[in-house]
């Protein structure tokens, strides 16, 4: 039900994106607490719903460089893959409230302009060679997204995958799932990937989900940093609504 309502909220403004952020954080916080003192967490998902509001790509120029100004769009959807990231403590384990925990952090919404191109190109590359911050040492966006899993900046994306579908608006979501459930997905995309080829959600180190499916997550390969040792698979990722309701409702 909150991924539903999520999808049809139009706009949040009840508290501001910093508060919104920290009790996320003060919610991981709570179910991080040892056996024996789980009966202090009162809740099974964080108080708010989106910790920052709406994200809005509304012309071509958005998706171009100005200088050495990076596109606007690319800028702001890798600071929301980082602050939805950041939310919940750099991917640290925490006690599931269920077997599949999906939560919203951000909506992406596109003009009809920016629909009808249909695409937006390279944000992997963008996230794999952007700092941060503008000083050298400032690690790119990847080095952070990835740092549970390292062996991920080591995994090449094609152009061709390297692509976020624009022809519905997008939700940044942090899904957690076992091996299991991610390779059951694996499967399902695979069955039907020329009919959703173009709903495909969007895994930051991946690519689209047809490009992770190709062998990444059916083969389980450790290699690429998909999956971790200590069974804990948190990812950011981009999607439609319709696929996010599939991913969850896995």
């Amino acid at each position: 039900m909150v991924i539903s309502a999520f999808f049809i909220l139009k706009a949040q403004v009840l508290v501001d994106e910093q508060t919104r952020m920290a009790d996320v954080q003060k919610w991981v916080g709570m179910r991080q607490l040892p056996t024996g003192l789980d009966y202090l967490v009162t809740t099974d998902y964080p108080p708010v719903i989106g910790i920052a509001d709406t994200i809005k790509v509304s012309s071509e120029s958005d998706l171009k460089r100005e200088g050495k100004k990076p596109p606007k769009a690319h800028w702001e959807i890798a600071n929301g893959l980082l602050n939805c990231h950041k939310a919940f403590k750099y991917g640290e384990k925490f006690n599931l409230p269920n077997d599949n925990f999906c939560y919203p952090c951000q909506k992406i919404e596109f003009s009809e302009q920016i629909k009808n191109l249909g695409e937006i190109k390279g944000l992997d590359k963008f996230l794999k060679t952007t700092r941060i911050a503008s000083n050298k040492n400032s690690p790119t966006f990847a080095q952070v997204l990835f740092k549970r899993n390292p062996e991920t900046l080591g995994h090449e994306v094609p152009q061709n995958l390297d692509v976020i579908h624009t022809t519905q608006d997008l939700y940044i979501f942090y899904v957690v799932l076992s091996e299991e459930k991610w390779g059951l997905l694996s499967q399902q995309q695979r069955n039907t990937a020329r009919a959703t080829s173009l709903l495909a959600p969007f895994i930051p180190g991946f690519g689209s989900w047809v490009g992770a499916t190709a062998g990444t997550v059916a083969a389980a390969d450790a290699s690429t940093g998909f999956f971790s040792d200590d069974g804990w698979n948190p990812k950011v990722i981009l999607a439609q609504a319709q696929q996010i309701e599939r991913v969850c409702n896995t």
